[in-house]
């Protein structure tokens, strides 16, 4: 199941074009993106490594990077300024998304516009500062044909109207993965993230789920259906 994770992480950041995403390297091992509206490296494990391939090796000299290994495996990179984070890789099988609570002041819809688009780029970077530059300048996280890319679904849940809480959603065909689920720290302890979760997965309920969350955010995964299938390692730089 980690490999569901990989394959889909990896393709849904291609997907986005070669203007925002170079493909420096691929092979069974590991894919090499270059995130060019950020100027940083990401580096997808495919299977489990012990060491970096040297064809990947040489991108740890870049300024700022990721390397994002589903399966645990991977120690991190020997240079200096490295931080790990430590987080559950979950999956669901197909089948209909339990329903949450309906709330009157919370409306979940599916981004279509650039107005919808910046407003949930904005809510993520802003909830992940770690992996994100913040403020984040329109493009860089999400481009404007993002509403355009077959797969992509950005989503976006406002509270009273104001945005509240994002998250993206990609089906590659074999599994959906549901990406940078975000709420802001005021709106946080509302059920919005629950809410946003189904609805987005709802979308997509003949497919197999997976996601990378934090521990705290393991068990309203689990409350959906979700289940741990590996300790993801993520080592960042920059």
């Amino acid at each position: 199941m980690p490999e569901s994770y990989a394959a889909n992480a990896a393709s849904g950041r291609i997907g986005l074009g070669t203007v925002h995403t170079e493909v420096r390297h691929d092979s069974p091992d590991l894919v090499v993106l270059r995130e060019v509206p950020l100027d940083r490296f990401r580096i997808v494990a495919r299977r489990p490594l012990r060491r970096l391939p040297a064809a990947a090796a040489g991108y740890l000299a870049a300024a700022a990077g990721i390397v994002e290994d589903p399966f645990g495996t991977l120690p991190a990179p020997g240079s200096a300024g490295v931080a790990t984070v430590r987080m559950p890789v979950m999956a669901r099988p197909p089948g209909a998304v339990p329903p949450p609570p309906c709330k009157a002041d919370l409306e979940v819809t599916r981004v279509t516009d650039r107005a919808g688009l910046e407003a949930a780029e904005q809510v993520i970077a802003y909830g992940f500062p770690r992996l994100l530059p913040w403020p984040c300048a329109p493009g860089r996280l999400l481009p404007p044909h993002a509403p355009t890319v077959a797969g992509l679904r950005v989503w976006l849940a406002r509270r009273q109207g104001v945005p509240a809480a994002a998250c993206c959603t990609y089906d590659d065909g074999a599994t959906v993965g549901l990406h940078a689920l975000a709420v802001l720290p005021e709106q946080r302890g509302r059920g919005i993230a629950r809410l946003l979760a189904a609805r987005a997965l709802a979308d997509h309920a003949d497919r197999r789920a997976v996601l990378a969350t934090t521990e705290a955010g393991a068990p309203l995964f689990r409350s959906l259906g979700f289940t741990e299938v590996s300790q993801a390692r993520w080592h960042l730089w920059g």
